[in-house]
């Protein structure tokens, strides 16, 4: 099975993630994607919903559409949520592993832990995003071979912006999904009279 595994906190999931999600999957030619969960990145502050919320917008934002599933491998384990350890472990379902990320993450990979042992393991699927576009050239020799870049329809869209938005009282429709609207709207979740989940 040829598996990719794209990492978030989704704090909140939004459209420009299913659809890398699903361009991924056409262009690398996956027989699935995984949208893991994670507890708390370690390049992030804590994250503004809880990870039950968390977890059940991803799987709202996933239902129905073929091919996606929902991770809770890193959930699982203690913070923060390392990609090299997610790596390790789905290697036990495939051989044939891609992690996706965006073209901005592939920049600060240095930072990652073990980004060597992580090249090791799998490919990189990289999107390019508006104002993030990748050449092969670009890509330092260690990578070059490992890294797969796929074009993405434009998105510009994130979830941060999203924050924003609904602090601000103005509409994020068409920006998630109709199920994931719903639940930010009854869980009243992103408002400036809700505090920051710790």
């Amino acid at each position: 099975m040829r598996l990719g595994i794209f990492g978030g906190t989704f704090d909140p999931i939004h459209n420009g993630h299913v659809r890398l999600a699903i361009e991924a999957a056409e262009a690398l030619d996956l027989d699935r994607v995984v949208l893991e969960v994670a507890k708390q990145s370690p390049l992030k502050e804590s994250c503004f919903a809880s990870e039950e919320d968390r977890l059940q917008m991803v799987e709202l934002a996933v239902e129905g559409e073929p091919g996606l599933a929902v991770g809770r491998f890193e959930l699982s384990r203690p913070a923060p949520s390392y990609a090299v350890d997610t790596v390790e472990h789905y290697r036990k379902q495939s051989l044939d592993l891609w992690l996706l990320l965006g073209a901005d993450s592939l920049m600060a990979l240095d930072e990652w832990k073990d980004p060597d042992l992580l090249l090791e393991m799998c490919r990189l699927g990289v999107a390019e995003r508006p104002g993030h576009v990748l050449k092969p050239e670009s890509v330092s020799v260690m990578r070059r071979g490992r890294v797969d870049i796929f074009e993405m329809r434009q998105m510009d869209v994130s979830s941060t912006e999203i924050r924003e938005r609904i602090a601000d009282g103005r509409s994020i429709r068409g920006l998630v999904s109709d199920s994931v609207l719903r639940f930010i709207e009854e869980k009243r979740l992103y408002r400036r009279d809700r505090e920051k989940f710790i």
